[in-house]
């Protein structure tokens, strides 16, 4: 098994600050999204049988949606029970922009091999990929991609087919555009939480370490602030 947590972006903000993210998450913490990793479990698990060569599936969603969230208990998923034994790689790796192909394939052989090859050479570093997980199913997570051009994906890619049949690929991006481009197979469109998930995760960290009776206020108007803080999402995007 092989868990790779690399950050190979710079710190960016557009809706919200792009930060290094990991495979690890508190699943106790997490709301609202069984069904999406059950339908997401489902695409990379059940049918990896009956889907022959190496599939993309890309979770799509807004910032601040939890598509990183959603990846990490995926992620998990395949790290317990029967299904660890459906990878013999898992990789996690934190794109973020720029989306810099020398960089990715360094700190994807990195995460293989657990050490950083001192390449600079994408044709040597891709060369290395191949060799490594020749013959071997994988998983691969590319956190939070943003790239325009195919072409700075594609030798990357063709590069991962000497995977064993069956391997999976799992982007998550804000953009469709992206999606299309890393050759997706399914996309797993990400939809904002209902109100009374929205008040579970906000009453997380509204009602920590306060008072009791703080507690029973913010217990009473709390559900309409999550769902003016919907409303206002849904006006947003």
């Amino acid at each position: 098994m092989v868990i790779g947590r690399i950050n190979l972006g710079r710190d960016f903000e557009e809706d919200f600050e792009r930060t290094i993210t990991t495979s690890f998450v508190d699943v106790s913490k997490i709301h609202g999204r069984d069904q999406d990793k059950e339908t997401l479990v489902s695409k990379l698990f059940s049918e990896s049988s009956t889907l022959g060569g190496i599939q993309t599936i890309s979770i799509v969603g807004a910032g601040g949606m939890g598509k990183t969230t959603l990846a990490q208990l995926v992620f998990n998923e395949f790290l317990a029970g029967e299904m660890k034994e459906q990878f013999q790689v898992r990789i996690w790796i934190c794109v973020s922009d720029p989306f810099d192909e020398i960089k990715i394939a360094r700190a994807i052989l990195e995460s293989i091999n657990r050490s950083a090859p001192n390449l600079s050479e994408l044709e040597t570093l891709l060369q290395c990929i191949r060799e490594s997980i020749s013959g071997k199913k994988f998983f691969l997570v590319l956190d939070d991609v943003w790239i325009e051009e195919d072409s700075k994906w594609i030798p990357l890619k063709v590069c991962l087919k000497s995977g064993a049949s069956g391997s999976r690929i799992l982007v998550t991006t804000r953009k469709t555009r992206v999606a299309e481009i890393m050759g997706t197979t399914y996309t797993h469109s990400l939809e904002p939480l209902s109100e009374s998930y929205c008040w579970s995760v906000l009453s997380q960290i509204a009602l920590q370490d306060r008072e009791e009776a703080d507690c029973e206020m913010l217990k009473e108007v709390g559900p309409e602030i999550a769902k003016k803080r919907l409303s206002l999402y849904c006006i947003e995007h």
